[in-house]
């Protein structure tokens, strides 16, 4: 029995899929090697230089953040008049009794 010509483009298709797979499957394990490797290596450590002030700022906005709209009242009522360190400080204090 003979194969039509139909019969053997088709199988001639599929293996010609398979290997296409089987090369995409072996890149993207190349790729995941690459990448895992990638994320392993130490990075240099430095983060971006922050000023002062920017990071007094960002500690006091992190304390007032979730303070009652009366203690923040306070709290903003001090900085005022006092300053910012005195503020983070009363911010604490209040952040503890709630």
């Amino acid at each position: 029995m003979r194969q039509r010509a139909g019969a053997q483009s088709r199988s001639k298709a599929v293996k010609e899929i398979q290997a296409g797979l089987k090369r995409l499957s072996r890149g993207f394990r190349l790729l995941t090697r690459e990448v895992l490797e990638e994320a392993a290596r130490p990075g240099n450590g430095r983060g971006r230089r922050i000023s002062p002030g920017r990071r007094i700022h960002g500690r006091y906005i992190g304390l007032i953040r979730n303070l009652p709209v009366r203690q923040k009242a306070k709290v903003r009522a001090l900085r005022a008049r006092r300053g910012v360190e005195a503020a983070i400080k009363m911010a604490r204090v209040m952040r503890r009794s709630r």
